[in-house]
């Protein structure tokens, strides 16, 4: 540097060197970049500008900015070069221009007063950034969305009717259900009413018959005192009328446990297990836990005795066991009926064919009528279990 240069001309060449590397910085701009005074005539045109608007910088300098303003949106130009005048800044005005070849042109435009050394506004700049893609983009997106909104009223149109018609169709279920439950329920109330009436007819007449039958045997086994052959023979009916009438009064007591309706489940059972084990000959023994004596309701109490009977029917046909144990349990949510006999049992995966033929189907539609839930555990040399447990409700209310 020449060191004869004064302070002042050191100054102006920073100074010209400044403003041309800001020149060079707006003209190569990817934003249009334009100046104008204060009347709206172009005093610059960057190269930002020619690529936007079409026009070169000879064509534009000079001329009034209108020159890109389409005519509906002149009245925008004037509020412009009015809140310029007051000094204003204008921040991303969005709007739009036309261009050399007439197409309209969106753009984001911000201006700004120009003033001068005094602070007066003599002019303003512009700097309009093309937002073309981006209006695009948010018109895909608005498209996007009403497809979407219309495919979600359509979708929910979809799912109504959908829900309407499972809602019909449940109905429908739901009413057939009740319909079997009370046709169930009706047919268990028949069948034991039923029970009862046969029980009444063993014991009234069956039952009359074998005492007659008895009395007569005793009345010829005393007249055959010197017949020893026909003494024997008598005997012989006379054990076979025994036996007969021990079998009438087993049948009728299954028929119609007494004892349940007064006494309740825990008693019938303990009876009712005894006289099995000693009719079927089969070892078996009723095991009880804490307060099992409590009364359940008597539709309750019927099921568990009716189950008890079938499981151990079961037991004495098909299982070929030599020990069953039956437990009673109760705790403060269940009341739990355990039927397990050391039996030859079955393949569990082939229950449903095998459950027919045991009456397993019937039994668990019987548990379910008063909310109790049947299992069967079984496997093939390892004996077979029922399981039965049902919901402790309020004790039954006994008539007087």
């Amino acid at each position: 540097m020449d060191t004869n240069e004064s302070p002042v001309t050191l100054v102006d060449a920073r100074s010209n060197e400044l403003s041309a590397w800001l020149a060079a910085i707006v003209d190569s701009s990817d934003d249009a970049i334009v100046s104008k005074t204060l009347e709206g005539v172009v005093t610059s045109w960057n190269r930002g500008a020619e690529r936007l608007f079409g026009y070169s910088a000879a064509e534009a300098v000079g001329q009034h900015i209108s020159l890109i303003i389409p005519e509906d949106r002149k009245a925008e130009e004037d509020d412009v070069l009015a809140r310029l005048r007051r000094g204003e800044r204008i921040d991303h005005f969005e709007t739009v221009r036309r261009a050399k070849d007439g197409h309209l042109v969106p753009i984001s435009l911000t201006v700004s007063p120009v003033r001068d050394v005094k602070g007066t506004v003599i002019g303003a700049s512009k700097v309009a950034r093309n937002i073309t893609e981006r209006i695009h983009a948010e018109e895909a997106l608005r498209r996007v969305h009403a497809e979407l909104e219309e495919r979600v009223r359509a979708r929910t149109a979809e799912l109504s009717s959908a829900n309407e018609s499972l809602r019909v169709e449940m109905a429908e279920r739901q009413r057939v259900e009740q319909e079997r439950i009370q046709l169930l329920t009706r047919l268990v109330l028949a069948q034991e009413d039923e029970r009862r009436r046969i029980a009444r007819e063993l014991h009234d007449q069956l039952g009359q018959q074998l005492t007659a039958l008895r009395l007569t045997l005793e009345t010829l086994k005393a007249q055959s005192v010197e017949r020893s052959d026909l003494r024997v023979q008598i005997e012989t009916l006379e054990e076979l009328a025994r036996q007969l009438d021990e079998d009438v009064a087993f049948r009728v007591w299954e028929l119609r446990p007494t004892v349940l309706e007064n006494l309740g489940v825990q008693a019938a059972l303990t009876n009712y297990v005894r006289h099995w084990s000693k009719h079927f000959g089969i070892r078996a023994q009723l095991l009880t836990g804490q307060s099992t004596d409590e009364r359940l309701t008597s539709e309750a109490e019927t099921m568990m005795y009716r189950l008890a009977q079938e499981a151990l029917n079961n037991v004495a046909k098909h299982a070929r066991a030599d020990h069953v144990d039956v437990v009673l349990e109760r705790s403060a949510e269940h009341v739990s009926l355990i039927i397990e006999d050391n039996g030859v049992g079955f393949d569990a995966s082939n229950a449903e064919t095998i459950g027919e033929g045991l009456g397993l189907i019937g039994m668990r539609e019987r548990a379910a009528l008063v909310g109790a839930d049947l299992q069967i555990e079984s496997t093939p040399g390892r004996g077979t279990t029922v399981i039965v447990r049902a919901p402790v409700v309020a004790p039954a209310i006994k008539s007087a």
